[in-house]
């Protein structure tokens, strides 16, 4: 019997990194985009009994945003095909497509689509507020918008 241990030990996991993280998380940031960094932290070490640091949940969550807002895109650019399958398949319809007036036919999927000339509709820009976002609490009608009584003002002193 042979009791020297001759196995190598490395502490580097292979499938762990930011493009792999952001593929599992992304079902997770496509139901909720505003999840919180820690609440991807824990998922991993609940489901994975793996340590992740906040800036790697960080960049696989904007990973996931990224690829998502792609998706979102190159369906943007297929509308134009989408509104012509929908006239072949309704001749009768009109853009102003009448809700209960007659049956709706079934299209078909999106890779049977026939490409139409048309220019490419691309969605409208993302914009991410440039400021941090208000953290003062709203005041009710009935509350006054006095400050707290617990600092003295120099308002009106000489």
């Amino acid at each position: 019997m042979n009791l020297k241990h001759t196995c190598s030990q490395s502490h580097r996991i292979g499938i762990m990194h930011t493009s792999w993280l952001s593929r599992a998380f992304k079902k997770k940031v496509e139901h909720n985009p505003k999840v919180k960094i820690k609440e991807l932290v824990n998922k991993a070490q609940r489901k994975w009994n793996l340590t992740v640091t906040t800036s790697m949940a960080a960049r696989s969550r904007q990973a996931a945003l990224d690829d998502i807002q792609g998706e979102y895109k190159k369906q943007y650019k297929r509308i134009a095909d989408y509104c012509s399958e929908l006239l072949r398949a309704n001749p009768g319809s009109s853009v102003t497509l009448k809700c209960y007036d007659s049956i709706i036919n079934p299209l078909n999927g999106p890779d049977l689509w026939e490409h139409t000339n048309f220019d490419d509709v691309m969605p409208p820009p993302y914009r991410k507020p440039s400021h941090r976002p208000v953290k003062k609490r709203k005041r009710g009608p009935d509350e006054s918008e006095a400050r707290s009584q617990t600092h003295l003002s120099r308002r009106g002193q000489i």
